[in-house]
């Protein structure tokens, strides 16, 4: 009877062993014909914070836009900070980089100010668009992104910016087998990262053809 007693008391005491975390991996197919297994993969998002006007004018709160002759308080609640501007500012025929301030009545540069931020985030949702509606996918809920992409003919962008310029559509198999088909997607800054033997590897969204998740 005592031993059974201590039997049960070391089964109460003795905690439950954590349940083991899921593995999921993505088999990864790219338009430049690499294939790969990733481990652990996630879609990150990188972002530049960069100080603003005012920060690199000296004025805290306050900036003067070229020309005008007055200044502009930063609106209530403004951080002071800008996240993703333009990475050039122009002023005239003139332009400045980020980091950088300028006197405009002067014509010289001063003293550079507070440098700009790296950031990196990930990316909980796929934003696909249908028929000009929007959808909001959560990531842990796809099984597979199969990507198509036409070529942009005509297109607005320089060839620095972009050689060749594609549309991307997508369709999206869910958790549950349905299917969402996006007649277009811009993931942005996104890419998708994940873990080989070799080490970690990131491949931008767009050079995506197919991602298949298993879980």
């Amino acid at each position: 009877m005592l031993k059974t007693l201590l039997s049960l008391a070391m089964l109460v005491l003795v905690p439950a062993a954590p349940a083991l975390a899921q593995e999921v991996t993505a088999e990864v197919r790219t338009w430049s014909g690499r294939s790969w297994t990733l481990k652990d993969p996630t879609f990150e998002v990188f972002y530049t914070i960069l100080p603003s006007v005012s920060a690199a004018l000296g004025a805290p709160g306050v900036y003067a836009p070229a020309g005008t002759g007055f200044a502009v308080p930063t609106p209530p609640g403004a951080s002071g900070e800008l996240a993703q501007p333009p990475a050039t500012i122009g002023v005239g025929s003139v332009g400045f980089q980020a980091g950088t301030a300028m006197s405009v009545a002067a014509g010289t540069l001063l003293p550079a100010g507070p440098a700009s931020k790296q950031g990196r985030r990930q990316q909980e949702m796929v934003t696909l668009s249908s028929a000009g509606s929007e959808i909001h996918v959560p990531v842990g809920n796809l099984m597979s992104l199969a990507f198509t992409r036409s070529l942009v003919q005509g297109s607005p962008l320089p060839p620095y910016v972009a050689p060749a310029h594609f549309r991307h559509a997508v369709i999206a198999v869910l958790a549950d087998g349905s299917q969402i088909q996006g007649d277009y997607v811009n993931m942005g800054t996104a890419i998708l990262r994940g873990t080989t033997a070799q080490g970690t590897i990131d491949i931008p969204w767009d050079d995506l053809e197919l991602v298949r998740f298993r879980r």
